[in-house]
């Protein structure tokens, strides 16, 4: 006999994965946000930030939080307003709604990183954002 994993298990797993990811991004966010005391740092950071690389991973985050906030949104209706019979069709909804707005969102996100590969880096350019500090 043979488990098979079926919507309602597959979405539990999509769920703790994507809580997961939330708290490591968070754990690391924190960590970034204090490095920042003085203008050669904040400079480093931005630039790595403004990077085709780092966007392309802003996109991986945006995914992340999309699934997790409808799935979260597709389990309050199913616990609260006695949907479980439908929670199948209202998850494949959901990440069908969800994989609009990540589209919406790449629109927006991917044009830093489609630059990024035709100036041949994926690091970005240096900038300056204050004025005096790091580069």
């Amino acid at each position: 006999m043979r488990y098979r994993i079926r919507t309602g298990a597959f979405a539990f797993i999509v769920h703790r994965f994507t809580g997961l990811a939330l708290v490591l991004y968070l754990f690391l966010h924190i960590f970034s946000v204090s490095r920042l005391s003085d203008p050669a740092s904040f400079n480093e950071e931005m630039a790595l930030y403004s990077s085709a690389l780092f966007k392309l991973a802003e996109l991986g985050l945006f995914a992340v939080v999309i699934a997790h906030a409808l799935n979260g949104a597709r389990i309050i209706v199913v616990d609260f307003w006695g949907a479980s019979r439908k929670q199948a069709a209202l998850f494949y909804g959901a990440m069908a709604v969800g994989l609009l707005i990540l589209l919406y969102g790449a629109v927006h996100l991917l044009p830093p990183v489609f630059d990024g590969i035709r100036s041949g880096s994926l690091l970005g350019p240096s900038y300056e954002v204050i004025p005096g500090g790091g580069h």
